[in-house]
């Protein structure tokens, strides 16, 4: 009669530990070996094909995609710095002669691109206080800088706010312009918009420093 076919107590083995000689192993081994090789072809195949720049950073640069369309170049940050006094100082030849009541506040802010950020490493994961800082060492372009004085925080915030963020977005715009993907004027007003009010919230906070950042994606 027929050889009895072995049994085995653990889990069946691989198709390439298939024995020719056992019942329905030609074809059987045939078929499996195939399928295999299908398998393992299709996942080379998936890992030689390289990943859209743009997709793999996480937005769609493509306009005529069908993807959101809305932002004609690069998504930027805008990272700002704040300095703040309960005072206000009168400096001769860079020395403090006299000081009175009302408040002092700088105000820095740098527009990053988020092509920029995200290809860097070491920029990507600073602070958001270090971003500036860290963005001037690298790339030389450092942040624009306002400085006002008023009868208080709440007085001086609005101002300081507005002229640094107004400036900076003007800057970044320009640079962007120069390479072909000028800010257009809603993006310019709700660039200036968010970035002041960001910084608004951050100024009007107790403490001498802050940082805030203010995010135009469309």
């Amino acid at each position: 009669g027929a050889l009895p076919v072995p049994r085995h107590s653990g889990p069946p083995p691989p198709p390439w530990q298939w024995p020719l000689g056992a019942p329905g192993g030609g074809p059987a081994v045939a078929t499996g070996l195939a399928a295999l090789a299908l398998v393992l072809l299709g996942l080379g195949l998936g890992l030689a094909a390289p990943a859209r720049p743009a997709l793999a950073r996480g937005f769609d640069w493509d306009n005529s995609s069908g993807g959101s369309g809305a932002f004609n170049g690069d998504p930027a940050g805008f990272y700002g710095t704040l300095s703040k006094k309960l005072m206000i100082e009168e400096i001769v030849d860079g020395k403090i002669v006299a000081r009175r009541s009302g408040a002092t506040v700088k105000a820095c802010v740098t527009g990053i691109p988020r092509s920029e950020e995200m290809a860097d490493r070491e920029l990507n994961v600073a602070g958001i206080g270090d971003k500036a800082i860290m963005y001037k060492r690298k790339y030389g372009k450092g942040p624009f800088c306002s400085t006002a004085e008023a009868a208080s925080r709440e007085a001086v915030c609005p101002q300081v706010c507005a002229a640094a963020c107004q400036a900076e977005v003007d800057l970044y715009s320009s640079k962007q312009e120069g390479l072909g993907f000028p800010l257009s004027d809603k993006q310019r007003k709700k660039a200036k918009a968010g970035c002041a009010r960001q910084c608004e919230k951050r100024c009007d906070r107790p403490g001498s420093a802050d940082a805030f950042c203010s995010m135009l994606t469309e």
